[in-house]
């Protein structure tokens, strides 16, 4: 599963490290995502990524 989260989140003006407090996850973790080395496991971490940037998930994950 592609992702837009680092696309984003420099268009927010964000660091990772503040979203990755603002989502709840470690900011290892959303940078692997970023990169695609690690898959989002679970659904509740893609909707508290979401959240954080503020956009629906499907905006976000892309099969």
């Amino acid at each position: 599963m592609t992702n837009r989260v680092a696309e984003l989140r420099r268009d927010l003006g964000m660091s990772q490290e503040e979203l990755a407090e603002k989502a709840g996850i470690n900011r290892t973790y959303l940078s692997q995502i970023e990169t695609q080395k690690q898959k989002v496991i679970g659904s509740n971490i893609m909707f508290s990524i979401a959240k954080a940037l503020g956009v629906a998930y499907e905006d976000i994950f892309l099969p």
